[in-house]
């Protein structure tokens, strides 16, 4: 595969317009290549797709020739003309010719934009899909706020019950301390006593 050419090559070579070269790459009869910002098709599949005709057809308007030569203009010279002006056919002719080739270069240049927009759109999201995702991110986010808070409090609770807790083992273990000198003093007094 050899992407060596441009979209308006392309569209020299097979004889169409730019948005049917857009229309052949859609449909994945040409293969694209994207270096940098530019877009470059595939050469095989251009001459592959010129040899097919694939979706080429001619223009639907018949070109009628007269017997003189196209660059003869004498015979425009037989129209009227106000006075003292001076009409030359030829630059009339080629200025709108001028024109023609650049309302269809901006023609060109509007159908890659077009293509690029489609493209884009394409690979984008919808409004409708984006609000329903960033609602459930956010519907989540309330809910970890909320399992947050109710797992702190309890923490809480926890933690008095623990101080709780020590404080009763610990006044238990003063008691028992006591419990055990009073029997020891009792068990010596009673030794002392009875001896």
């Amino acid at each position: 595969m050899a992407f060596t050419i441009d979209r308006l090559e392309a569209s020299r070579r097979l004889g169409v317009s730019t948005r049917t070269v857009d229309r052949f790459i859609q449909t994945g009869r040409i293969a694209t290549k994207r270096i940098g910002k530019k877009v470059f098709l595939d050469e095989d599949d251009v001459a592959r797709v010129k040899e097919e005709n694939i979706g080429y057809t001619p223009d639907e308007y018949e070109v009628i020739q007269n017997d003189e030569s196209d660059e003869d203009f004498s015979s425009l010279s037989n129209f009227p003309v106000p006075n003292g002006y001076h009409v030359d056919y030829r630059d009339l002719y080629e200025q709108s010719q001028e024109n023609i080739e650049k309302k269809d270069a901006l023609i060109q240049d509007l159908s890659y934009k077009l293509w690029k927009a489609e493209t884009e759109l394409k690979n984008s999201i919808s409004l409708l899909e984006y609000r329903k995702a960033t609602f459930l991110l956010e519907s989540a986010k309330e809910k970890t706020e909320v399992s947050t808070k109710t797992l702190e409090s309890e923490i809480r609770v926890l933690h008095k019950e623990l101080k709780n807790r020590n404080s009763v083992i610990i006044g238990l273990s003063i008691l028992f301390v006591i419990a055990l000198a009073f029997s020891a003093l009792f068990v010596l007094f009673v030794q002392w006593f009875f001896s």
